[in-house]
């Protein structure tokens, strides 16, 4: 209907052509897509992808208070765990919310449409339906859930429906993409349990774990215990071996485009005293067109060498008995019956998404809305060439996701 038509039916008082769904969308949806939605309007988001990512389609609305609630609709075909893994979707986004926010403090509340809420809408508004497959095992994926997905993986492939892409590295054919550290969209556990108090439980009744926690050796336990360091495995050689004492770890450069990594890990032994100490070098080598391995180069010689980083998952001969979001953490430590219970330390992120990261959401296919991010994720699968045509600025995060650091 034209604003015209709208104004003539306004004098007359009348609406004959029209039912009260089609009014109340005119009424609320802004009359330019691209027009920053106000308290109380709605209207439906599309696009099509960018990057070799996902056409998007969704309701997004405004409330009163200022925040944005996005609806999808997901349907899941029958199979023996469909329905399980559907209310774990809608569990999860309802746990995640509160943690949604952008920059200005306003909240994303994150809803799946069932088929009544979605026959309620004017068909203008109605999204596409998707069919997400449910699997018995294998890697999550967008169009695909494995029975067995957790909270995490589930957020990180619903916001590929908002139009977000993979920013991690996923091999050497793929290095135009600029690739970030801290984000959702590059390790969804680690990140979402850096925002999240979150607890870790582990069983020490193990004679590994036990002989370690009891030992009264401080180091050694924060050894056992530690963050391992990671490898960039497509650019470095690694090899280990058996050491008897313990020794901080190095980062040593090696020409240009080269560097080594030494580093000890604590793991199982079959006899006494049930543990033995290997030290693990990594020799590394970067193409001198991957800007990825580089700056991950970069960031290794720049480490710290004196901090301890509690592990993200139990150690080595401790199986994982649960890990669960919490309202408030408890310090690490063996309880009576040898569980080993330790909180995953807090970042500095304070929301699941970066700020460019929930403006892209918001503001949908518009131009204007996350220009930075949307420059930086059309090279999200970009095959490699000569010069990428990356810009470079889309290798700080400052730029790419609005980060502050």
């Amino acid at each position: 209907m034209t604003s015209e038509a709208f104004a003539m039916l306004c004098e007359q008082n009348s609406f004959p052509e029209i039912g009260n769904g089609q009014l109340i969308q005119y009424l609320t949806e802004p009359r330019d897509s691209c027009t920053p939605l106000q308290p109380g309007q709605t209207r439906k988001q599309s696009g099509q992808p960018r990057g070799g990512g996902v056409e998007t389609e969704y309701v997004m609305e405004r409330d009163s208070r200022g925040d944005y609630h996005a609806s999808l609709a997901l349907e899941f075909p029958n199979s023996a765990h469909a329905a399980e893994v559907e209310q774990r979707v809608r569990t999860c986004l309802q746990t995640l919310a509160p943690y949604l926010s952008g920059p200005d403090g306003h909240k994303l509340e994150i809803k799946l449409l069932n088929q009544e809420q979605l026959n309620r809408l004017p068909p203008n508004l109605r999204p596409e339906i998707r069919p997400i497959d449910v699997v018995r095992y294998g890697r999550a994926n967008y169009q695909a859930y494995p029975n067995d997905i957790t909270c995490p993986e589930i957020l990180h492939e619903v916001m590929h429906l908002f139009g977000l892409n993979d920013e991690y590295y996923e091999n050497e054919h793929l290095y135009c993409r600029p690739v970030m550290e801290d984000s959702l969209m590059v390790s969804e556990t680690a990140f979402t349990e850096s925002v999240i108090p979150t607890q870790i439980r582990c069983d020490c009744t193990g004679i590994t774990c036990r002989s370690i926690m009891n030992s009264g050796n401080q180091r050694l336990i924060d050894a056992y215990t530690a963050q391992d360091i990671p490898t960039l495995k497509q650019a470095c050689e690694w090899s280990e071996r058996v050491v008897t004492s313990l020794s901080a770890p190095t980062f040593v450069a090696n020409g240009p485009r080269g560097w080594n990594v030494q580093r000890d890990r604590v793991m199982p032994s079959a006899s006494a005293p049930y543990y033995e100490i290997r030290r693990g070098t990594s020799a590394c080598r970067c193409k001198a067109t991957d800007r990825y391995c580089l700056e991950y180069r970069r960031g290794d010689l720049q480490r710290s060498r004196a901090v301890h980083q509690v592990k993200a998952f139990c150690p080595f001969g401790a199986p994982l008995l649960e890990r669960k979001f919490v309202s408030a953490t408890t310090p690490a430590g063996v309880d009576a019956q040898g569980i080993y219970s330790f909180p995953i330390p807090q970042g500095r992120n304070r929301s699941l998404l970066h700020p460019n990261q929930f403006r892209l959401v918001i503001g949908g296919n518009c131009p204007n809305a996350s220009p930075n991010y949307r420059t930086c994720s059309n090279f999200a699968n970009t095959l490699p060439n000569p010069s990428c045509e990356t810009p470079m600025a889309c290798y700080d995060p400052r730029y790419y996701l609005g980060t502050s650091h």
